[in-house]
């Protein structure tokens, strides 16, 4: 199995096209090197272990599509930073470099700044 950094990125022309793109905070626009499993805090009480998984996505909501930033993974679920605001119980399709496209629902999300939310999902199926 390849590892995720030899798997092919969102492409410029896709990016170009979405709508509206996430802005990444101050914070986090040097922290894209990560890789590999991420720190287990105490208490953890997540049933599957978060991996960093940073890079460019696509999402698409109400024939709608945003660029956004991935955060993290685990096989139940995935962290990004949304352009938009997206309500909890909401079903999204994101699109990972390399993978085909997921349906996910929406847990949490949270403003951050101007075009910066952070939001966490569940997986629900892939598309």
């Amino acid at each position: 199995m390849l590892d995720l950094s030899h798997a092919p990125g969102v492409s410029d022309t896709i990016w170009d096209a979405v709508e509206l793109s996430a802005r990444l905070p101050g914070k986090m626009a040097d922290s894209f090197e990560r890789k590999g499993p991420m720190p287990v805090r105490t208490p953890d009480r997540r049933a599957f272990r978060r991996f960093y998984l940073r890079g460019k996505a696509v999402l698409r909501c109400d024939n709608r599509t945003f660029g956004i930033y991935t955060l993290d993974a685990s096989r139940r679920g995935i962290g990004f930073f949304s352009p938009i605001q997206l309500l909890p119980k909401l079903n999204v399709r994101l699109q990972l470099p390399g993978v085909r496209e997921f349906e996910v629902e929406i847990v949490r999300c949270c403003r951050l700044d101007e075009l910066c939310y952070h939001c966490g999902a569940i997986f629900v199926g892939g598309i």
